[in-house]
């Protein structure tokens, strides 16, 4: 190609004709192996589930590599897909598929839409992966919620929220660090859970989403308010945009985003207790 379409989401130029391609010849190989080398695995995903999602998973990762840590990264993705879906379950497969697909839809609509940087759609991907594909809905709902939520309500009162551009060192663009920041631990329980199977953790799962929200929309709402902050720990009155600074409305907008959070829980759970100690264990870790 001449001309290629050239995108940049860490540090290294690519191009959209160099990723179809990775696609295209890594499902080729992939398909050659398998057919040359036929596995008996346990219980066996079909090579048709297996070869596309397994090539998506590498172009991926070649796609969000940088300085020729593709080598490394490629391969093990790769095999780590591999090894999932010739040991699980053709359901399980399919799920892990949806979920590669909707984690890619994700982050690079949100991507185009100015709501994530280059790097935060790269972590936003690998983040998505084993929430989608490992847990379903049911871990997967909380999660997107907390997202686009909080993402439609950095871009409120843009010209209010300007002036503080210089304090925060967060914009409305969310960068690599503040999705690991929000999701990580959450990322992490999610892994807990796909290698133990504890349904305890998606207790602690929310609540990590919950105060990750909260903290969110207390900051994104209380930069609205006219009243001047206080401190969360010594209640002395602070200028605006002061690091932990607290007002009503951003208070208001914390409990509302715990409560959120913990009401999609229960849509899950069932328990009604749920809602009152994931809103209030959000809270508190957004005082934190």
């Amino acid at each position: 190609v001449t001309r290629p379409h050239r995108y940049v989401l860490l540090a290294d130029s690519k191009s959209w004709e160099g990723s179809v391609a990775m696609f295209v010849i890594s499902g080729a190989v992939l398909l050659l192996v398998l057919h040359l080398f036929p596995f008996e695995a346990p219980i066996g995903t079909p090579v048709y589930l297996m070869v596309p999602v397994t090539a998506l998973v590498a172009t991926a990762a070649e796609a969000s590599s940088r300085r020729g840590s593709d080598n490394v990264s490629v391969p093990l993705a790769t095999a780590f897909v591999l090894w999932y879906m010739m040991h699980h379950a053709p359901d399980a497969s399919l799920m892990l598929a949806v979920g590669t697909a909707l984690g890619g839809l994700v982050a690079v609509l949100s991507w185009r839409a100015g709501l994530l940087t280059g790097s935060g759609a790269v972590a936003t991907f690998w983040l998505a992966v084993p929430v989608f594909g490992f847990g379903g809905w049911m871990w997967t709902v909380p999660m997107v919620t907390f997202f686009f939520l909080s993402s439609l309500l950095s871009k409120v009162g843009r010209r209010v929220k300007a002036q503080y551009d210089l304090m925060f060192e967060k914009g409305d663009r969310r960068d690599w660090a503040q999705v690991i920041a929000n999701g990580g631990i959450a990322g992490g329980l999610m892994v807990r859970f796909a290698v133990s199977g504890d349904p305890d953790l998606y207790w602690y799962y929310c609540i990590a989403l919950a105060a990750a929200t909260a903290d969110t929309w207390a900051t994104e709402l209380g930069t609205l308010s006219k009243g001047q902050p206080r401190l969360v720990a010594s209640f002395r009155k602070v200028a605006a945009g002061t690091s932990g600074g607290v007002t009503v409305i951003g208070l208001l907008g914390a409990f509302a985003g715990a409560l959120v959070i913990a009401m999609v829980g229960w849509l899950w759970v069932g328990d009604s207790q749920m809602i009152f100690w994931i809103t209030l264990s959000g809270m508190a870790g957004s005082l934190m």
